[in-house]
């Protein structure tokens, strides 16, 4: 008799595709059989965002699709807490705050009618076939920050750090099942540690998981706020080899003004000192991406030009685009000046196509010189990976496996990545 089947949808940060990836593990274990986002399968966890006013909607949606297709449903993440009565409709078995989380895998074994597989060892293979070559962990919930566009520090509470012991054998446990590269993430990386008074915990955190999971090939920092990029974090990442040289570091908006009214920590001069010291740590190669929000209340037409302005003339090499949209509860959907939709889309195009300048423009940098690249897909003669300072990468030659590192010799770049050979045999 085949066992149960689930399925996990997944919306908003990479924390909550961490999470999600440790339920799917936590059942795959009890010998329920996971399959692809677009089967129909026996329960479907939702895991939901908030963050904006559309990713709100957009978990709605899937709530409704999961629902219409008949499943058990249960929902969970940041919409789950903000909206709990939104969530629990006709269909939905149970509705999990992110508190509860670490009991969500026991929530859909204790659902009626949920039998593990007959036979361990093809419910283990197909959980291992779920998991990519890279990997994230979740070592951190909660935030404590201001923003006026932002609710998550509703929905996911003060600061909490998880115990250095468990980050190690979480990530310990990833890479037996084939993880070649994790990333350390959480709502708000850079306070890992500040719960427990401890400043300096994250750049103790890195070398103790370089130590404790020496077959872990890389190892990667996921976004970090610009107040968190400390001399002592940078000096760490410079000195071991497995961690990539890459950061992404929010900007949001590249206006003072603009900066003021979400809220943000730091103005332009303290953000582009920041981006200064990591490259004079980092080296030239090193990869620094942003995410950028455009048509938030009140950014004029002048604004936007210094925003834009402020990004061709910085140190980042890539940019994550979005669009403000209102979200209920917080400080900035009651704000004056709401931007138009059109002039949101319109300023949308113009710093993505500023973000592919720049993101072409560090590729050419590499033209005839090699970078290391962790393979992820490969495919009749053709593979593709990420390059440790965050290129996408095509190469062509010797058959590569995934999971392999290898050195490819950039002849080609624009600003999807760039493309060359392996110069290995």
């Amino acid at each position: 008799m085949p066992g149960s089947t689930f399925r996990i949808l997944t919306l908003g940060c990479r924390l909550n595709q961490s999470e999600s990836d440790e339920v799917a593990r936590a059942l795959t274990a009890a010998d329920l059989v996971p399959c692809g986002a677009d089967a129909c399968a026996d329960v479907t966890i939702v895991n939901t965002c908030t963050v904006t006013g559309d990713a709100s909607k957009s978990s709605r949606k899937l709530i409704r699709r999961a629902v219409a297709a008949g499943e058990r449903v249960v929902v969970t993440g940041c919409h789950a807490v903000a909206a709990p009565a939104e969530c629990a409709v006709p269909g939905v078995v149970a509705v999990v705050p992110n508190e509860d989380k670490e009991a969500l895998a026991r929530t859909v074994l204790g659902l009626g009618g949920i039998e593990a597989c007959a036979g361990t060892a093809r419910s283990a293979a197909a959980g291992e076939a779920m998991f990519a070559v890279r990997g994230s962990f979740g070592v951190q919930t909660g935030c404590d920050a201001a923003c006026t566009f932002c609710i998550i520090p509703t929905t996911r509470g003060a600061p909490v750090s998880r115990p250095e012991a468990g980050v190690v054998a979480g990530i310990r446990g990833q890479v037996q099942m084939g993880v070649r590269e994790v990333a350390l993430t959480g709502v708000h990386l850079g306070r890992y540690g500040v719960d427990r008074g401890d400043s300096g915990a994250l750049s103790r955190l890195v070398r103790r998981v370089l130590d404790g999971v020496p077959e872990l090939a890389w190892l990667r920092l996921s976004s970090i706020e610009a107040d968190c990029v400390s001399q002592e974090l940078l000096d760490v990442m410079a000195a071991e080899p497995r961690v990539c040289p890459h950061l992404h570091v929010p900007l949001q908006a590249g206006d003072d003004m603009t900066l003021r009214a979400m809220g943000r920590p730091y103005d332009t001069a303290g953000y582009a000192e920041v981006l200064r010291r990591a490259r004079d740590t980092l080296g030239p190669d090193a990869g620094l991406t942003a995410d950028v929000m455009v048509g938030f209340p009140g950014e004029t037409d002048a604004s936007f030009r210094r925003g834009l302005e402020f990004v061709a003339g910085s140190e980042l090499t890539g940019l994550h685009v979005f669009r403000y949209s209102p979200r209920p509860g917080t400080k900035a959907a009651s704000l004056r000046d709401q931007v138009d939709e059109s002039v949101k889309k319109e300023r949308s195009a113009r710093m993505r196509s500023a973000g592919a300048a720049l993101t072409a423009a560090f590729g050419s940098r590499f033209v005839g010189r090699s970078l290391p690249v962790m393979i992820e897909r490969a495919s009749a003669g053709t593979s593709t990976g990420t390059s440790d300072n965050y290129l996408k990468v095509t190469t062509h030659g010797p058959a590569a496996a995934v999971g392999s590192v290898v050195d490819v010799r950039v002849a080609h770049a624009d600003a999807s990545g760039v493309s060359g050979p392996t110069t290995w045999a």
